[in-house]
């Protein structure tokens, strides 16, 4: 997606991870990578996909009846209130100006926006909630618009704008440890899209390479895995006529996306497709 671009209208596709062979955008036309799916299966509809930031993002409803809103200050600044009882009135969690709340699943931490200034308006924050103190600030390179934590709560994956550049960003952090333990860019000025596996061990992300400059929805894209044990990622789906989006898995070795095809001029009808995926793809594309 765009950065602010809502997911794409159209049915799905799955991307099996198998470790025979490779889909690199095949057409239509070929057997193995034919339709497969029922449009009835999945909904893309704008609509129908919630991942998590199209409700209120500065409401974050945590364990129990904890919950953390952003308020902002007299000088109308952002600041992160928490209110641990709905009886009890919101007390401020950290002194920092921020934005932007998302709750760990375990619930121990939160990450956020921090507004350091003018220049850095999106830096990571990790906040330790039971001690309502920040244990990370990091300048990533980047303008947050997007923080996904992974199912056991160990690592965060960052998206946003890089600072001065036209381009996106995509950075995986380590929160025991404080580190980034991967980054990515993409070619063009569109978010990402991410979904972690439900073990959390692979994280799936669509990467756009081209966007077109009318309409601002990409035209072209990539689907990577990356892999929390090796450290590494590989292309798994590459379509230079389609804008790809939404990843899902719907077990830890299949993931489902949306994908809209375009001719040059517009979009065509959407469609859906069963790809198994070899380790690299056919260009043996690694980071």
């Amino acid at each position: 997606m765009t950065l602010g671009f809502s997911a794409l209208a159209g049915v799905i596709a799955m991307v099996v991870l198998a470790s025979s062979t490779g889909c690199a955008g095949a057409p239509p036309e070929s057997p193995s990578r034919a339709p497969v799916m029922d449009a009835t299966s999945r909904s893309c509809d704008e609509a129908e996909v919630d991942d998590g930031w199209t409700r209120d993002a500065n409401v974050a409803q945590g364990p129990d009846s904890t919950v953390v809103m952003v308020r902002t200050d007299e000088h109308m600044r952002p600041r992160l209130w928490i209110a641990t009882d709905r009886l009890d009135p919101p007390k401020p969690l950290i002194g920092d100006v921020a934005s932007l709340p998302r709750w760990s699943p375990d619930g121990a931490h939160l990450a956020c926006v921090l507004w350091k200034s003018a220049r850095r308006f999106g830096d990571l924050g990790v906040v330790d909630v039971a001690e309502r103190r920040l244990i990370i600030e990091s300048n990533l390179g980047a303008s947050t618009s997007r923080t996904e934590w992974s199912p056991d709560s160990r690592l965060v994956a960052v998206t946003g704008a890089a600072y001065g550049r036209p381009v996106a960003m995509l950075n995986i952090v380590v929160v025991p440890e404080g580190r980034v333990a991967f980054s990515d860019t993409s070619a063009a000025l569109a978010d990402y899209d991410l979904a972690w596996s439900p073990r959390g061990q692979l994280l799936a992300f669509v990467r756009h390479a081209a966007i077109d400059p009318a309409t601002e929805e990409p035209v072209a894209s990539e689907i990577w895995i990356f892999d929390v044990d090796e450290r590494k990622s590989r292309r798994v789906v590459a379509d230079n006529h389609a804008g790809l989006s939404d990843p899902r898995w719907v077990s830890d070795s299949a993931v489902t996306y949306c994908r809209h095809h375009w001719d040059g001029v517009r979009f065509g009808s959407p469609e859906a497709r069963l790809c198994e995926v070899a380790a690299p793809d056919a260009d043996g594309e690694r980071h």
